[in-house]
C-alpha cells in the first residue's frame, strides 16, 4: 500500500526496482503506473520467478511493467534509460550489495528522483548505506517504520 501511494503521489515516468522476489512491490508500483495513467517499471531479479509472471499477466499490467532476470549491475546499464525518476532497492541486504545497487541508480538521478530502500531498520547494510548518504549531503530522506518493523528510508535528491 505505501509503495501504490508513493507511486501515484511522485509520478514517475521511470522507475526500477532491484529485487523482485514474489512480485508483491512491483505489482503495487505497477497498479499505480496504471493508475497514473504513465509510467514504466523495470524490475530485476536475478533468480527467474515464476509467481511474478503469472501475476504480471493476471494483473494485466505488462503495458507499465518490464521484468528482467539478471544481477542490477548487468542489467541496468544495458536498459539505456536517460534517469531514473523513482528507484525502489530491494536486493541483497549486505551493505556492499546495498552500496553497489545505490551506486549503480545514482548517476541517473535527477532533481526530485525518489529513492526508497527497504529493511532499512531490521538490517545493518541497507542503514549503513543510509548514514552514508545522509552524511554526503545533497539528498533529503526520511525513515518510515513498516508493519514487519523492517522500515522503509526514502531519499530525495535535491
Amino acid at each position: 500500500e505505501f509503495l501504490y501511494a508513493l507511486t501515484r503521489l511522485i509520478r514517475p515516468e521511470i522507475a526500477v526496482e532491484i529485487g523482485t522476489a514474489k512480485g508483491n512491490s512491483a505489482i503495487a508500483i505497477g497498479q499505480a503506473l496504471y493508475d497514473n495513467n504513465r509510467g514504466m517499471l523495470h524490475t530485476i531479479d536475478p533468480e527467474e520467478q515464476e509467481l511474478m509472471r503469472i501475476a504480471m499477466r493476471k494483473s494485466g499490467l505488462l503495458r507499465h511493467i518490464r521484468y528482467h532476470v539478471g544481477y542490477s549491475t548487468k542489467v541496468i546499464p544495458r536498459l539505456g534509460l536517460p534517469r531514473i525518476d523513482f528507484a525502489f532497492i530491494d536486493g541483497d541486504h549486505g551493505e556492499e550489495h546495498v552500496r553497489a545497487d545505490w551506486e549503480l541508480v545514482r548517476p541517473f538521478l535527477v532533481k526530485d528522483s525518489v529513492v526508497a530502500f527497504h529493511d532499512t531498520i531490521l538490517f545493518e547494510g541497507p542503514r549503513k548505506v543510509i548514514e552514508g548518504i545522509i552524511l554526503g549531503g545533497g539528498y533529503s530522506f526520511l525513515t518510515l517504520p513498516t508493519i514487519n518493523k523492517a522500515g522503509i528510508s526514502i531519499v530525495r535528491k535535491l
